[in-house]
């Protein structure tokens, strides 16, 4: 049976952290179930920012949106414009942890 692969963007990631019951959860949920979801390292770059902002302290903590990081780079595709890369939620994880102040 042949891999499949769905794009997931930044905006469907962070809802799927902050409202895992949501349609966003379900979605990559079976995104998961069904294969390979692709993210770019560009999302992951975005993602890591986004998760970085004082604003979601209240909903989920720091800990918790670097471990989802950690998580998406384990088990999706990275996809920058000079190749491929399985390193790119590390790096954006890392992100994450020097932005804070």
């Amino acid at each position: 049976m042949p891999e499949h692969r769905r794009v997931l963007d930044a905006n469907t990631l962070v809802s799927r952290l902050l409202m895992p019951g949501g349609t966003a959860a379900r979605a990559v949920d079976h995104a998961l179930a069904l294969g390979v979801p692709l993210v770019s390292n560009d999302t992951l770059a975005e993602l890591a920012d986004v998760l970085s902002r004082p604003r979601f302290d209240r909903y989920v903590s720091l800990a918790e949106r670097q471990h989802f990081l950690v998580l998406l780079g384990g088990v999706s595709w990275h996809r920058m414009t000079r190749g491929i890369t399985p390193a790119g939620a590390h790096r954006a994880g890392c992100a994450l942890r020097r932005r804070r102040p």
